[in-house]
């Protein structure tokens, strides 16, 4: 009975250490499922905040509100000290920076172009002003397909804190998802200039030019501020398409844009009507003085005549190229307040008016809507009859 009970002793003693083992066991898997529960719940907070980042800058349409989202809501995901953003745009390169001293601000420096943009790694943090002190930085590459489109710096001020291979995936997911944002901006720009600008002639279309009469109309009233309308037609349009060709109209009518775009005031608006129609918006200005702005566009139209100095006639030019043309413009004025005129619409009719009493008058000159000559430039009676004759 001793021996019997000895050898059950042992064997309880084993089974217990057994049991004991077990446990640590156990306790180490619980430990390991415990970490690994937290680093998937790190993993899955990361994820949601990188999904958020994407979120809010792909919801960007301009660059500034890309860069603001990217700052916003980048440090949640990365630690870092200082970012720089650098976009290839228009043979430009743009740095934006969260200022120093407001946080959360942004500054814009603009930079050289580079003569070659394919190795732009490494050079980062390179192309602004560096920090005095140390630390470690990295860069990512923003491409679309094959085309480099800028680049993004990270930088670290503690020596000892290193980005880490993790941290460098996250950001390459980042920057292609700031890569397809910088196209969508860019292909949003594009949209919104085209539905606000005429192929032909680079200036604002109708609908533009509507748009921003109204307001300005309805800032007249409102601050009861002068506003004036030129209404201009080229002279005998028809006559240089049929004569010359539909190249030589276009030309005639993109020259012609660029002399008016040239003349006018910064705050002048200056549109396409439709065909060989233009109109100029002049806020904040008075009768006299949208006459004066009339002149110098008449002026500088007839500075590009022809030597020869008779209307439309063919400058010398190389086999192959465009004629030089000579044209005329009419041009019409009309200023609010005016007892006539109580609305945009109002406005456009009142300067139409007196275009076509200026038309009607000889053309090559100006009228306002009270019906009264302002300026009257015929160069030739002869000019103009042989080109009625030919109309």
């Amino acid at each position: 009975r001793l021996i019997e009970a000895i050898h059950q002793g042992l064997d309880n003693r084993r089974a217990f250490f057994q049991i004991l083992n077990l446990s640590k066991q156990l306790e180490e898997a619980n430990h390991a499922c415990s970490l690994e529960r937290d680093q998937l719940a790190v993993s899955n907070q990361t994820l949601r905040r990188l999904t958020e980042c994407v979120q809010q800058v792909s919801a960007a349409l301009t660059t500034e509100e890309l860069v603001q989202a990217l700052t916003a809501s980048f440090p949640s995901i990365v630690a870092y000290d200082r970012i720089c953003l650098s976009i290839f745009q228009e043979n430009a390169r743009w740095v934006h920076i969260p200022g120093v001293a407001a946080e959360g601000a942004l500054t814009c420096h603009p930079l050289t172009t580079p003569d070659h943009t394919e190795d732009i790694e490494g050079q980062g943090m390179s192309a602004v002003p560096q920090p005095a002190h140390g630390g470690h930085h990295t860069d990512v590459s923003l491409h679309v397909l094959d085309h480099h489109i800028g680049f993004m710096s990270l930088e670290r001020s503690d020596t000892h804190h290193a980005f880490s291979l993790q941290e460098r995936d996250l950001l390459a997911m980042v920057g292609n998802s700031v890569s397809l944002a910088i196209r969508n901006v860019e292909a949003h720009r594009r949209v919104q200039t085209l539905a606000v600008t005429d192929g032909l002639t680079g200036l604002l279309n109708h609908r533009a030019f509507s748009s921003i009469l109204s307001r300005e109309f309805i800032k007249t009233k409102r601050y009861q501020k002068p506003l004036c309308l030129l209404m201009i037609d080229v002279d005998y349009f028809k006559v240089i398409n049929d004569r010359w060709g539909h190249q030589a109209g276009d030309k005639a009518l993109t020259e012609f844009a660029r002399l008016c775009s040239e003349v006018v005031r910064d705050v002048d608006i200056v549109a396409r009507y439709g065909g060989d129609e233009f109109a100029v918006i002049l806020p904040d200005t008075e009768f006299r003085q949208a006459l004066t702005v009339a002149e110098r566009i008449q002026d500088a139209v007839h500075a590009q005549q022809s030597v020869d100095g008779k209307s439309y006639e063919l400058a010398p030019a190389e086999p192959g190229a465009l004629p030089e043309l000579a044209v005329t413009v009419s041009i019409g004025v009309a200023s609010s307040p005016h007892p006539l005129i109580s609305s945009s619409d109002d406005l456009i009719s009142e300067a139409d008016k007196a275009l076509y009493a200026a038309k009607e008058g000889g053309r090559d000159r100006i009228e306002m809507i009270e019906g009264e000559c302002a300026s009257l430039r015929i160069r030739d009676p002869d000019d103009v009859a042989c080109m009625e004759a030919a109309s």
